[in-house]
């Protein structure tokens, strides 16, 4: 939906089709109007991009979102069959954060490797880093309209901002709110990169937007502590397992939307570990290594 809404058109009637007024809505707030042009003909069909227009996003909530786009007209006449003129469907969006907010980015030993920027739903660059300094930490702070943004973070050598495999140490990418509380961490053994899609809304009477959860243990490798960081996963049960499968630690989580819980690890041998953080009927495993 960032990039506006798509439908499929398709003429049913024997008349061929050479113009076709449409207009679309979310929630059922402001409305657009697309003029299509083309040539189809009896049972042809078409794949229409409806743009986006100013204010388009206002309406759209956190939860369980309505698409509607309704024909007009037809060659400049009402439709002869206006039953199969509206098309509906339900939608859950992106992600969404007030429109004030820090995107903090911390490098790694290797900070040449990494590079980001955050793009409107047009593809406009409103930030854009790269060339960036070792062991740094850069922060970006918005003030968005309301409307679709993502967060695009790219390495050139694959291994994202914490891998086992080398010796760059740790980074790290966070969203926080203005007071410095982090709102979300995103994972940082990520590869080549990852796109993080959210939306800003028009609501502004919420104090806070709880993201959805993420889990993310450094360092990695580890020596003598292990960092688990959380956000949105309240007093929940952690296990530690070895590569045989025997479990050497267990604990909880703290009872806050985001936390940090030390892992004392002094005592464990060199090798490869599992955590697992279990929430409800789902478990998440994160894989480290001990070295010494």
């Amino acid at each position: 939906m960032c990039n506006g809404s798509e439908i499929e058109i398709q003429n049913s009637g024997a008349t061929a089709i050479t113009s076709m007024q449409i207009e679309y809505s979310i929630n059922n707030g402001i409305k657009g109007t697309y003029n299509w042009t083309g040539n189809l003909n009896f049972m042809e069909k078409a794949i229409v991009v409806l743009p986006t227009i100013a204010n388009y996003w206002n309406s759209l909530t956190n939860g369980t979102n309505t698409f509607l786009a309704r024909i007009i007209s037809t060659n400049g006449q009402s439709d002869q069959y206006i039953h199969n003129d509206d098309i509906i469907r339900e939608f859950s969006a992106s992600e969404v954060l007030l429109s004030n907010f820090v995107l903090e980015f911390t490098t790694n030993a290797a900070g040449f490797q990494s590079s980001y920027n955050v793009r409107d739903e047009n593809g406009s660059i409103l930030v854009q880093r790269s060339s960036l300094a070792s062991n740094s930490t850069y922060r970006d702070t918005f003030n968005l309209t309301a409307g679709c943004y993502s967060i695009n973070v790219f390495d050139s050598n694959d291994d994202g901002l914490s891998f086992f495999g080398n010796t760059n140490g740790n980074g790290s990418v966070r969203i926080k709110n203005l007071i410095g509380s982090t709102l979300k961490i995103f994972e940082p053994n990520f590869g080549d990169g990852f796109k993080y899609s959210f939306t800003i809304p028009t609501t502004v009477n919420i104090d806070e937007v709880e993201l959805s959860q993420s889990i993310s243990i450094y360092p990695n490798p580890a020596s003598s502590r292990l960092t688990l960081e959380t956000t949105g996963l309240k007093n929940n049960v952690w296990n530690i397992f070895d590569g045989m499968g025997r479990r050497v630690a267990t604990g909880r989580t703290l009872n806050e939307h985001h936390s940090k819980t030390q892992i004392s690890v002094d005592d464990y041998a060199a090798g490869i570990y599992y955590l697992h953080l279990s929430n409800g009927g789902t478990t998440t495993v994160k894989k480290f290594t001990i070295s010494k």
